[in-house]
């Protein structure tokens, strides 16, 4: 691939919409749907087809960390008090589906319960603590839409997240992310085996939270590394281009994953050059 050709596969890493990306989001969201449709069927998981969602989640959260990098980078002019702007602006747009989704699974949960029309009031009540999104912050005890963790543990810590890569251009991406991830995900491997844990309490939080943030820090740090090979120019090989996937493969726990793809033919890459900014 010529110096110009990786220039512009970069440009579309770092810039707008690409269809892939949109693609493989829709693959990613059809998998956890099918590791969750184990309710529809008897509770033997040994012979259970579908496993693994959790990495599709981690993919999200990924995701997530890489386009948060880029909504800074975009805004050079930003300010702390913008973080909290934007994550309302994101809940914001994910509200009339929350509200749609919160009440009807907690109008489900009442019929199913037999609850009489006073308990299905005061059910609908505490559903407002949940529409919040607040769960993973332990403030909301009890929730019906157990699905729903992954957006609380982004929204808790987007404000945080968002504040972290305003204020440090460098030391966060370069030194706090890549620290944050192989730290947090040792922890999960040590003490679980595993990644997918979400509604344990740690005593200040429940374990969702540090999860979704190695998830972002992930991101930001393939935000990082491509825009400093971005900024390099020279010769830089494919290897080292399709090396931002990675993170997926280390999330994975050293098991080989067929989401990175092989450059095809005429030298483009399949996947690091599309899968990511919205």
């Amino acid at each position: 691939m010529s110096a110009k050709n990786r220039r512009t596969a970069r440009a579309q890493i770092l810039g707008g919409r690409n269809a892939e990306a949109d693609l493989l989001r829709l693959v990613m969201a059809f998998v956890i749907v099918l590791v969750h449709s184990h309710r529809l069927e008897p509770a033997d998981m040994g012979h259970y087809p579908f496993a693994g969602g959790y990495l599709a989640v981690e993919f999200f959260f990924i995701l997530s960390g890489f386009l948060a990098a880029n909504k800074v980078k975009r805004n050079e002019g930003a300010a702390c008090k913008d973080a909290l702007v934007w994550t309302v602006k994101e809940y914001v747009k994910l509200f009339p589906c929350l509200l749609a989704v919160t009440f009807a699974a907690y109008g489900l949960d009442a019929y199913i319960s037999h609850l009489s029309f006073g308990e299905t009031l005061t059910h609908y009540v505490y559903s407002l603590f949940e529409l919040l999104m607040l769960p993973m912050s332990g403030n909301v005890q009890t929730f019906v839409n157990a699905q729903l963790w992954y957006l609380s543990a982004l929204l808790v810590m987007f404000p945080l997240f968002y504040a972290c890569c305003i204020r440090s251009k460098d030391f966060f991406p370069f030194v706090v992310c890549p620290l944050s991830s192989a730290l947090i995900y040792g922890y999960f491997c040590i003490t679980y085996g595993h990644m997918d844990m979400w509604n344990e309490w740690t005593g200040a939080f429940r374990i969702a939270l540090p999860r979704a943030w190695a998830g972002l820090c992930l991101g930001m740090t393939v935000h990082a590394v491509l825009g400093l090979i971005g900024n390099g120019g020279g010769q830089v090989s494919q290897n080292v281009e399709r090396g931002a996937c990675l993170p997926l493969n280390w999330s994975a726990w050293g098991r080989r994953s067929s989401i990175c793809m092989e450059a095809d033919t005429t030298g483009s890459i399949s996947f690091a050059s599309s899968c990511l900014p919205s």
